[in-house]
């Protein structure tokens, strides 16, 4: 298991236990999106195909950010924006 994905897992736990249903949401649909992905290429999967599911996620939240904002659905948004939050802590230091 990558350190990536174990971070992930643990951080859902450490969400489960505090009750952040938001948090414990958003980090089971990424590693299942991983586990889904280590599927699809028939073996484990590394830290860099973490973090391209994980770019991906984030790409969709952008993406329905957008559709929200133009059907002035700010509650929506704001939504998007707390998962997109919670997402980006798993991506690597921009150089």
């Amino acid at each position: 298991m990558t350190t990536l994905l174990s971070r992930l897992q643990q951080d859902m736990n450490a969400a489960r236990k505090s009750g952040d249903k938001a948090a414990v949401i958003v980090l089971g649909t990424a590693i299942s999106d991983v586990k889904n992905r280590e599927i699809e290429l028939q073996r484990d999967v590394t830290d860099d195909d973490v973090v391209d599911v994980v770019r991906k996620s984030i790409k969709r939240r952008r993406e329905a950010i957008d559709m929200y904002l133009s059907a002035k659905r700010d509650d929506l948004v704001a939504k998007e924006r707390a998962e997109l939050t919670t997402l980006e802590r798993y991506l690597p230091a921009q150089v």
